[in-house]
């Protein structure tokens, strides 16, 4: 049997001006007759520093895949928090895991966000504190396919 397969790319890093991040892409397989895709998640919002608290949202999971013999969708990013007052500080988000990828861990140390490892993960958003510089997420990775064939 041949079939044909498209790898969803990785998501895009937030750029430092309180970007949000990209949107991974669609990972899809056919053997000719049946379409099987499973969606990339979206990016994290992404949060200008200030003097008043706020949570910003991590980037939801993609929509359930469809046509697979087990169909789901992945986990959500990871929330940042930002606190009030001009020597407040934050935490950034973390990535969404995938069993076969690690999303990067979220920090409270001023710099950029650490990207995802493995397949189908997020990348950690960056983090300010007090005054510091902007700072960019992380990327995310790419997706996975695994067939298991039986004859």
């Amino acid at each position: 049997t041949t079939g044909t397969y498209a790898i969803g790319g990785a998501g895009t890093a937030g750029v430092a001006a309180a970007g949000t991040g990209g949107t991974g892409g669609n990972t899809t397989f056919t053997d000719g007759t049946t379409l099987c895709t499973a969606f990339g998640g979206l990016g994290g919002v992404g949060m200008s520093g200030a003097a008043t608290a706020l949570v910003a949202l991590g980037g939801a999971s993609g929509a359930v895949s469809t046509n697979a013999t087990v169909n789901g969708k992945g986990s959500p990013g990871g929330f940042g928090i930002r606190v009030s007052g001009v020597a407040g500080g934050g935490v950034s988000g973390h990535g969404a895991s995938y069993m076969f990828g690690g999303g990067a861990n979220g920090t409270n140390v001023a710099g950029a966000g650490a990207g995802a490892v493995g397949f189908a993960s997020g990348g950690a958003g960056g983090c300010t504190i007090a005054g510091s510089a902007a700072a960019a997420g992380g990327a995310g990775t790419q997706g996975i396919i695994i067939v298991d064939e039986f004859t």
